[in-house]
């Protein structure tokens, strides 16, 4: 931007961390003469935005589509494990645990948990 004498007015300019989109530009003027207000102005401004794209965020967020509910499965040493299936890749299933995806392979489970997710391959 340049002022009415061509000179430019240097600002500080905030985005959003991925520079999406632009949330502040302050002129060095009004940093130089109440730097404690501009940064008020500021913080209120970054929550506004906060709230915004957080409800954006929100809105964005899907629910893995699972095969399998959370349920226990056991391993062929009797092991108990607690997961969700999220897919099966090869003689891997993928396990959803706690919002991780651990592949675990499937011929390492138990009998009765290779024929549950034999079942759900042919539904």
């Amino acid at each position: 931007m340049r002022s009415q004498s061509g000179q430019y007015i240097p600002k500080v300019f905030v985005t959003t961390a991925d520079g999406s989109k632009g949330i502040e530009a302050i002129t060095y003027e009004k940093l130089k003469a109440d730097a404690r207000g501009a940064a008020r102005e500021l913080r209120k401004k970054l929550e506004e935005v906060e709230n915004i794209l957080g409800e954006e965020a929100e809105e964005e967020v899907e629910e893995p589509t699972l095969l399998a509910e959370t349920q226990e499965w056991t391993n062929s040493e009797g092991t108990k494990i607690t997961a969700a299936i999220k897919k099966i890749d090869g003689s891997n299933v993928i396990f959803l645990i706690n919002n991780q995806e651990v592949p675990y392979q499937v011929s390492k489970l138990s009998e009765a948990s290779q024929r549950q997710i034999k079942e759900l391959l042919n539904r």
